[in-house]
């Protein structure tokens, strides 16, 4: 860990009390079960998927360096954590969460997975175990809102362990997540100008990249997007989203709690998402998709998600387009400050039904209304032309905001807003930003694509991911770090001078809130305005390198500018010599032309290397000596276990020397994303790595050559600069 920030968490430690222990459980058992008619007892052999969850040690030191992480003006400024270091110092002991595994094998429940942040124990269970282990007995109720029963204890869980326990999630089932996606009923309204460039001039993905972007360098290349998703989806129904645009951003699913990949027959929001945040940020380095069952108990499948989402750390901004009510609005606090430690961002839709009604089993306005979330609104945006710049922008009537249905108490970033917008003094109000949201988009479902017909705050919080994902590409390159929590510095920007120039300031229309000059609960702060937004938050542009281009002295992809990562970008590798429909541009693409690639097969039929990268493992500068990682998009053919990935680097890309650094295996055929991490030679200024992707034979010391004889061989290099 960073010695400043050790001395920060030494010094709090002495002046901070402890964090204090919580016995016995609350907030498991909703007041409805005390009115809802029970129709049965929960049959004793039904398994229910449940989550132990432990707290955080150390919370009030915590705190404190949360504070100071987002405060400019500190040295602990953006010194964000690992998530080694965070369980460290605040995850719950070895010792305890070792204590809560043997309790849950002891009352016979199966422990599904440990998690190394040591928050979650997740298990599974029959109704007899659970009533046992738990001193509760659980029974359907009549759900008083809803056409269906719900699950839950009669009573709060108590449990015979001599260690803290924050809560067990899974035990009731009575709030579902909702996704944050409506269809335009007959009378609503349009937008009086549909000028996107998709089908019936809907807007395409990319439209919302021209509208809040434009057409700057910025692709969101070294970045990852996450997403949060109850079931899964189909591939197809993405590709339909871009509206004919092509992509090649790499998709990767993470499953939890057993879900499954492909869709249940209902994707669109699944597919939505994505495509939104490629089309903002074309050059991402992927979309991690975190998908847990459908019918998912509110306390399991979200938390194990956004667990899953913090141990790996991989993506900066993340995105929840879903809503519910949860049992204890603290939920999923200790995975939040987890992120918020940690420099992650997540972007949740505020909901589509209007002003909230205060209350949230009405609104289902959870997690948007959580302090640490930025929670995004909608608009009715109008662009010059088909795919054009912005041009103006209103209110959405459906966008969803006011203050905290469950009463967070307003953070300090927030305090001053109110005014004759209706903003709470004393609670966290919602959203904080917003962007293009009306019944004007592509939604593609289970093959099925309509235009024009489906809306919703869906739409706008994975572009906000997107978005921030230009944002983090250009502080990595200024940096050499990520930006961290968004709202501690958009809010300063709206309270001052310069606020106009960074936001769209929407104060037309109204969700039953108006919209008003500056901050109001329709819109927030609004839309961001281009570059200018980006350029505020992270300084001007110093070298945008993050991406290669062709080099004509190297005659290879080349990044020459030092940054944190170095990316051939989606098109410069695609395809291999000149194989069948698919050439390779500039090919060979190795140093001065030095090894060339097999000619033979057919372009995605046979093998290729179409993309190369090489990132800092610590998220800062590329250096001579320290780690980094190489990530290989490969494509292989089907019998694919003959083919094999040998990885090599170089110091001096006028001489080259290869060094060997591993041969990786493709898993599957067609499309393959492999990954290994090694350490960048300890001098040279200008270095190069080297993919050799070959269909048989053996690794070659010199890095050129195969004793198979090649013809379906692709090699490629990229040459980066370090420090």
């Amino acid at each position: 860990m960073n010695r400043i920030v050790s001395a920060l968490i030494v010094f709090v430690l002495f002046v901070t009390p402890v964090f204090a222990r919580n016995h016995p459980l609350k907030r498991h058992v909703r007041k409805e079960v005390t009115s809802a008619a029970r129709v049965s007892d929960l049959p004793a052999y039904r398994q229910l998927i449940m989550a132990i969850m432990l707290p955080l040690r150390n919370e009030s030191t915590l705190t404190a360096l949360l504070q100071q992480i987002n405060t400019p003006s500190s040295p602990l400024y953006h010194q964000f954590l690992t998530p080694e270091q965070f369980t460290k110092e605040f995850g719950p002991t070895e010792q305890d969460y070792q204590a809560v595994v043997r309790f849950a094998i002891k009352q016979g429940f199966f422990v599904y997975k440990q998690h190394t942040n040591r928050i979650l124990v997740d298990i599974t269970g029959s109704t007899a175990q659970i009533e046992k282990a738990f001193n509760v007995k659980m029974g359907l109720y009549k759900h008083p809102v809803e056409n269906r029963n719900f699950y839950s204890p009669d009573v709060e869980p108590s449990l015979d362990l001599d260690v803290p326990i924050y809560r067990i999630a899974g035990l009731n089932n009575f709030s579902i997540p909702s996704r944050r996606l409506i269809k335009r009923s007959f009378n609503a309204r349009l937008s009086d100008v549909v000028a996107g460039s998709g089908p019936s001039g809907s807007f395409r993905p990319s439209d919302m990249r021209a509208a809040y972007y434009g057409s700057g360098t910025l692709t969101g290349t070294g970045q990852s997007v996450g997403m949060l998703e109850f079931d899964g989806y189909n591939i197809a129904d993405v590709n339909s989203d871009m509206g004919g645009v092509a992509y090649t951003v790499p998709v990767q699913n993470i499953l939890v709690d057993g879900a499954s990949a492909g869709s249940d027959g209902d994707d669109g929001e699944q597919a939505l998402d994505i495509a939104q945040a490629i089309g903002m940020a074309p050059g991402l380095t992927s979309v991690r998709v975190y998908i847990a069952p459908g019918n998912s108990a509110i306390g399991t499948g979200d938390v194990d998600i956004f667990n899953q989402m913090a141990v790996d750390n991989i993506s900066k901004q993340l995105s929840c387009s879903w809503g519910w009510s949860p049992d204890d609005i603290t939920d999923d606090d200790p995975i939040f400050k987890e992120f918020a430690a940690q420099g992650q961002n997540l972007f949740v839709a505020s909901g589509d039904a209007g002003k909230y009604t205060g209350n949230n089993n009405n609104d289902s306005s959870y997690p948007a209304e959580d302090p640490y979330v930025v929670a995004v609104g909608g608009t009715d945006l109008t662009t010059n032309g088909a795919g054009g710049t912005w041009q103006t922008e209103t209110a959405w009537s459906d966008s969803s905001g006011g203050p905290a249905d469950d009463g967070f108490a307003i953070p300090s970033w927030q305090v001053g807003v109110a005014n004759s917008n209706g903003a709470s003094t004393a609670i966290r109000n919602v959203p904080d930003v917003a962007a293009e949201a009306n019944f004007d988009n592509i939604m593609c479902d289970d093959g099925a694509c309509t235009y024009n017909q489906t809306g919703g705050t869906s739409y706008a919080a994975p572009r906000w991911a997107g978005y921030m994902a230009l944002v983090n590409q250009q502080n990595m390159t200024n940096h050499g770090t990520t930006l961290g929590f968004l709202n501690p510095l958009i809010y300063p920007i709206g309270f001052g001078a310069a606020y106009t120039i960074n936001f769209h300031d929407i104060t037309s229309g109204s969700n039953g809130h108006p919209a008003t000059v500056g901050y109001d609960m329709v819109t927030g702060w609004g839309s961001p305005n281009g570059a200018t937004l980006i350029n505020t938050l992270t300084g001007a542009p110093t070298g945008v390198g993050l991406q290669a281009t062709y080099n004509p002295t190297y005659k290879t992809p080349a990044c020459t500018v030092v940054s944190n990562s170095c990316d051939s970008g989606p098109t410069l590798l695609l395809g291999r010599g000149n194989v069948h429909n698919g050439a390779e541009q500039n090919h060979p693409n190795t140093i001065n032309n030095s090894c060339g690639d097999g000619n033979s097969g057919v372009f995605h039929s046979y093998e290729s290397n179409d993309r190369l990268a090489v990132a800092s493992v610590s998220g800062g500068l590329l250096t001579a000596g320290t780690k980094a990682t190489i990530t290989a998009t490969v494509w292989a053919r089907k019998d694919f276990e003959s083919d094999s990935l040998d990885l090599y680097v170089t110091s001096n890309v006028v001489n080259p020397t290869w060094v060997y650094i591993a041969t990786l295996k493709p898993t599957k055929d067609a499309q393959n994303i492999l990954s290994t991490t090694f350490t960048l030679p300890a001098s040279g200024n200008l270095q190069a790595v080297r993919a050799h992707f070959r269909y048989e034979g053996h690794v070659n010391p010199s890095a050129c050559g195969n004793s198979s004889g090649g013809e379906y061989d692709d090699y490629d290099d990229l040459v980066f600069a370090v420090n």
